[in-house]
């Protein structure tokens, strides 16, 4: 086996990394290496090392504050010698058309850096930026793999403090900060600082931390024995390594020199030598290549074994059959686990536990798979098959953070027999144009993919893919193929010889099906709810008992973000409305920044529950001759006439939670169901409002429990009227024709919506220590707040603000007195779309170019990076009014609704703005705070309004994760959805 340059970082992350003269407290052992350096250009000398210019790092067991310092290293781009094609040959360089694999990172100033330590108790592991920069606060650290839940503090702006708790297997993290971050970006050739697509976002300052457990002491071989050569540190050579069965190398500083040259020889060792044993602190400049005949060969202990003195491109052979525990940070070359270049037979290889913390490819490539699971085409000609190899493999547990790459890039040159199961994406690319989410099987998929072999036909795929998720949503037969959320192309030469599904009998975990098998063996089962042809009779009945007329009633569950919601509301036959439950629980995401899908998921399953119960005992008292009832807490209660509940669009998994509930809700409760589209409810919330407003006195003489006290922004707004859905997720201009017809006429041109552009400026704007001080991870709330703090004694708010009078105004460009300015997206254009792709950057740049900013400065970059984009959402308004094609003629209102409607200065800037542009008879109105933000409120009154006109939903009914709006597009709407019925 030959170890050589290519392999010393995944030497590392093996747990064969480095110290040199240790220190020691009980449970804790760490090293330092006296000799070093701090150079982020030139090669370190042979006797040196190179020596973090960023971090300072030092472990105590925790709870004792008994720290000991631990060595950081660093590693830089081609170890400071150039393209070095040879250490013989001085100044030849490698010459490779398409580059060596380091491309942006010395002019972006990225660097690695990695410590190690031996543990056996828990410990408190301490970072310090060594410039005394800000590392913290604590929301501004991610560590990777997320799902290790590391604790953290920042007890000082430049500290942070990570408890690490003991496990035998130890932990391999990667220490991040939000305001240390590169985002590559690739046109599909190279990458790019502006335009293109993001293909990954990665640490500038890196910090990877190995806790290794202690070696176990039978495993230390005896430095006394007969049978050991006692390694001491400086130059190695063939003769000083013996031909002893062991090896022991003490900690210190080795190189490999030959003829006076360093990385001009490799360590071959002797044939009798089959073990090799590093004491913590060892440092090796060389390889190792074992040439023993020995059945066992083995390399033990913590130590890098660095080819920094090699070219550094050098690769090698390794065999493996089991690998576990695998922590992975990705960069463009190749895939993650490559089974291609030749035909191959390959038998009981597997794969499991495996973290990718960080993926990026450039482009796709079928030679270098962007995919996790890769077979590259054989390079020679001509391409040809083998049916009598199989390449047997099983690959389990697998979790990709960040945006991730396609599944799989495979060109079959053998049988496979491969087995993927329990792999989770956070995202996944899902753009039109460089495509690095499209897995190709077997397919030409255009330049630089193709993936077809002649003969292939006669091979069996035999590929099985089970529980697949991307965001939560599960990839199976019915969303797998290209245009879907698998992006899988496989060509039909293999058509029924693979398959991707979900594990047998995931649906038991459901609370419809847990509610479905209670009915069911319950005595008497309801109305033969466990029968498949139940629902035409269940309509029936219905029907016949609510043909009088009286209040409605509604339980309604909103679950497709992160915000659990359910609200009880009724309304009577004069249009007016009563909430009497409204409430709702947000998932605790502080730690990433931002929605974490699988975070959100869990949200609803420890709440969603407990919010329906909570809300039981606020139904309406039941009239003592009312047949439908219920009992709560021995009173008995009106029941819901019907269950209203997102159906989409959202997160998949998360809306799936919510469905599921209310279907077996309704089914144990013997009422209709009404799933309903998200973002409908939005652009009916004002009606709502009115509603409330209406009922507010009816709520208070009836004693109801709880009533909301929202106050009435405006008119009931009758359609047709304009509205505008702004939030975390959508930004788009609608004409409300009618309750069903919605027709879209300005959307976002990319997956970057207001509400998210909104968020990412404000982590660069708003001082580090008030990020600290929020639960909050919409920081675009706590950007407004910012800017226009609220006076005490409550008088208005002098906004400042002067709209832009003519359509020069509004495209000149404004400098600020600070000597930055921001453009507006499409400021020269009349394009009705959205864009807000490109805003980030642009304050990303201004603040980092301004570390040093005044508080002062930060408000007006803020006020200014609202302005900027609430001008952009009110010019299309103005635009889509004055173009008399689009038939606004009869419109008198613009609604506003989403959680960025909430932004009283977002409502300001569009009233001013069609002020001044002669649109000032078009009614604004939002509604309040509380409602618009996602809740379930919303959702009761859309269930009700469908409900009223006549649609339920069927029980079979699935969540649609994109649900457009307009019956013209695609899908055909809200009522293009599968699984309404229309009540005669």
């Amino acid at each position: 086996m030959y170890f050589s340059s290519f392999n010393a970082l995944l030497l590392l992350l093996a747990t064969l990394s480095g110290p040199s003269s240790g220190a020691c407290v009980p449970g804790v052992k760490t090293w330092w290496h006296d000799k070093s350096i701090i150079d982020i250009q030139s090669p370190a000398a042979p006797d040196e090392v190179r020596r973090s210019r960023r971090y300072e790092v030092s472990v105590s067991p925790a709870r004792t504050s008994r720290f000991q310092r631990s060595f950081v290293y660093e590693s830089i781009p081609r170890n400071g010698n150039g393209k070095m094609f040879d250490p013989a040959q001085s100044g030849k360089q490698y010459n490779l058309t398409d580059g060596d694999g380091v491309t942006v990172e010395i002019d972006a100033g990225i660097s690695m850096a990695w410590t190690q330590f031996q543990y056996r108790r828990d410990v408190d592991v301490r970072v310090i930026s060594s410039d005394g920069s800000a590392l913290g606060p604590a929301s501004n650290i991610v560590i990777r793999p997320v799902d290790l839940g590391f604790e953290v503090r920042s007890p000082q702006p430049d500290t942070v403090v990570i408890r690490v708790p003991y496990q035998k297997s130890g932990a391999r993290f990667s220490v991040e900060f939000r305001d240390d971050l590169y985002t590559f970006r690739s046109n599909g050739t190279d990458y790019v600082t502006e335009g293109g697509v993001t293909v990954g976002e990665e640490p500038k300052n890196a910090l990877l931390i190995f806790a290794s457990p202690m070696i176990p002491d039978d495993l230390i071989p005896s430095k006394t024995s007969t049978g050991t050569q006692v390694m001491n540190p400086g130059s190695l050579t063939r003769e000083a390594l013996g031909s002893k069965p062991t090896l022991y190398f003490e900690a210190g500083v080795y190189w490999v020199k030959k003829d006076g040259i360093l990385g001009k020889d490799h360590i071959k060792l002797s044939p009798s030598t089959h073990y090799v044993y590093f004491e913590p602190g060892t440092y090796i400049k060389g390889a190792f290549e074992y040439t023993t005949r020995h059945p066992d060969f083995y390399t033990v202990g913590h130590a890098v074994v660095s080819g920094e003195n090699y070219a550094y491109m050098a690769n090698t052979i390794k065999d493996y059959t089991a690998l576990e525990g695998l922590t992975i940070w990705k960069a463009r070359n190749n895939a993650i686990i490559q089974m291609g270049w030749k035909r191959r037979d390959v038998s009981d290889v597997s794969v499991k536990h495996v973290r990718l913390i960080h993926n990026r490819w450039i482009q796709p490539n079928a030679y270098v798979p962007s995919a996790i699971l890769g077979a590259s085409p054989f390079y020679a000609e001509p391409k040809l098959v083998d049916p009598s190899r199989k390449m047997s493999l099983h690959i389990s547990d697998l979790v990709c953070e960040g945006v991730c790459a396609a599944l799989m890039t495979m060109a079959p040159l053998q049988n496979f027999d491969l087995l993927v199961e329990n792999v989770h994406f956070e995202k996944m690319h899902d753009d039109v144009t460089v495509r690095l989410g499209h897995s190709v099987v077997g397919m030409d998929a255009g330049e630089n993919m193709n993936n077809y072999t002649p003969g292939q036909g006669n091979l069996t795929l035999g590929i099985v893919i089970r529980n697949w998720t991307i965001g939560g949503q599960r990839v199976d037969g019915t969303n797998w193929s290209e245009h879907q959320l698998g992006q899988v192309s496989v060509h039909p030469d293999f058509e029924g010889d693979w398959s991707i599904d979900g594990p047998a009998g995931i649906e038991t975990f459901t609370l419809k099906s847990i509610l479905m098998r209670a009915l069911c063996r319950a005595p008497r089962p309801w109305l033969n709810a466990c029968r498949p042809r139940s629902q035409a009779l269940f309509r029936t009945q219905w029907l016949a008992r609510t043909s009088h007329h009286r209040h409605l009633l509604t339980l309604a569950i909103e679950t497709s973000c992160d915000d659990t919601c359910v609200a009880l509301l009724s309304k009577d036959p004069d249009g007016a409305a009563i909430l009497h439950y409204n409430e709702k629980r947000t998932s605790d995401n502080r730690a990433f920044g931002g929605v974490f899908p699988v975070i959100a998921l869990a949200g609803h399953g420890a709440t969603l529950a407990e919010l329906v119960n909570e809300s039981l005992p606020f139904l309406p008292d039941a009239e003592s001759t009312s047949p439908n009832t219920i009992t709560v807490r021995g009173r008995q209660k009106q029941k819901p006439d019907f269950v209203s509940v997102t159906r989409g669009p959202g997160m998949l998994a998360n809306l799936s939670a919510g469905l599921h509930t209310a279907k077996g809700i309704a089914a144990a409760w013997q009422v209709p169901l009404v799933a309903v589209n998200h973002m409908q409810a939005h652009a009916l919330t004002p009606r709502l409002v009115t509603a409330l407003a209406r009922g507010e006195k009816t709520a208070a003489g009836n004693g109801a429990a709880r009533p909301a006290e929202p106050k009435r922004t405006g008119p009931e707004p009758a359609f047709p009227f304009l509205s505008l859905l702004v939030s975390g997720g959508h930004t788009m201009l609608v004409h409300s024709r009618a309750l069903n017809d919605h027709r879209i006429l300005a959307e976002a041109d990319s997956a970057i919506a207001i509400g998210d552009a909104l968020d990412k400026a404000a982590r660069q704007v708003l001082p580090a220590s008030l990020i600290a001080s929020t639960d909050d991870v919409m920081y675009g709330r706590l950007l407004e707040r910012f800017v226009f703090p609220r006076a005490a004694d409550g008088r208005a708010i002098d906004y400042a603000y002067t709209p832009p009078r003519i359509r020069a105004d509004e495209i000149a460009t404004y400098r600020s007195p600070h000597g930055w300015h921001l453009t507006s997206p499409f400021a020269t254009t009349r394009r009705m779309r959205y864009d807000f792709s490109g805003f980030g950057s642009q304050v990303q740049r201004i603040a980092e170019a301004r570390p040093d900013m005044s508080e002062a400065e930060r408000r007006d970059l803020g006020r200014d990076t609202m302005r900027i984009l609430f001008e952009h959402l009110a010019s299309r308004v103005v635009l889509a009014l004055g173009n008399e094609e689009m038939g606004l003629r009869d419109v008198r209102t613009l609604v506003v609704a989403g959680g960025v409607a909430s932004n009283r200065y977002l409502m300001h800037v569009l009233r001013a703005f069609l002020d001044v542009r002669g649109y000032n008879g078009i009614e604004i109105t939002a509604p309040p705070v509380e409602l618009c933000t996602d809740n379930a409120a919303m959702i009761a009154w859309t269930g009700m309004e469908m409900f009223e006109a006549g649609y339920e939903s069927e029980l079979s009914v699935h969540s649609i994760k994109k649900w457009p709006l307009d019956p013209t597009g695609d899908g055909g709407g809200i009522l293009g959805a599968k699984g309404w019925v229309k009540r005669r």
